[in-house]
């Protein structure tokens, strides 16, 4: 088989469901469940790619929030100070938590904005390689500074599985 001559246009899921950086966290994981995608571009009111954002990071920030949360506390109890700003929160009705403020942050506060892209010209055997490169899940199909398509692993891997066109004709 000629991975050179399958295009990404040819594996590709065109016109993909796509976050916007406004979503909330929330918004953006029902989007991927409804869906049923692991990853998603992130494109801004004109169209653009300005990220992506996929399960992993959904699963990152609550680790980095409780942290975070516990570094402050256990910093207030070494260092024996009260800061208010912290023990009471800018309302002033007590410190609730990073992890509390989960709800309120957007696809724009957590997305990676480096986005790993290819052409809809572009070769499997590219794609692979780009995948395979940056240790990344799906690649972002672009033309024009628009999103068309997006490839996941899982699409390559098919490519790769299939029978030589001369066993799947006899």
């Amino acid at each position: 088989m000629q991975f050179e001559q399958i295009k990404a246009r040819d594996i590709m899921t065109p016109d993909p469901v796509c976050a916007d950086p406004e979503d909330t966290l929330p918004e953006a994981e029902e989007k991927l469940i409804e869906h049923r995608v692991s990853g998603m571009p992130v494109v801004d009111a004109e169209g653009r790619l300005v990220g992506v954002i996929s399960r992993a990071d959904f699963l990152r920030v609550p680790a980095l929030l409780d942290a975070l949360d516990g570094f402050v506390a256990d910093s207030e109890k070494w260092e024996g100070t009260y800061r208010p700003e912290i023990e009471e929160g800018p309302d002033g009705t007590g410190f609730h938590g990073f992890r509390n403020s989960m709800s309120r942050l957007k696809v724009k506060d957590v997305m990676p904005r480096a986005v790993v892209t290819c052409t809809p010209d572009d070769s499997v055997r590219r794609v692979a390689q780009l995948m395979v490169g940056h240790h990344v899940h799906r690649v972002i199909v672009v033309e024009a500074e628009k999103v068309v398509g997006i490839i996941s692993s899982l699409d390559v891997a098919k490519v790769v599985a299939r029978p030589p066109h001369s066993e799947s004709s006899g």
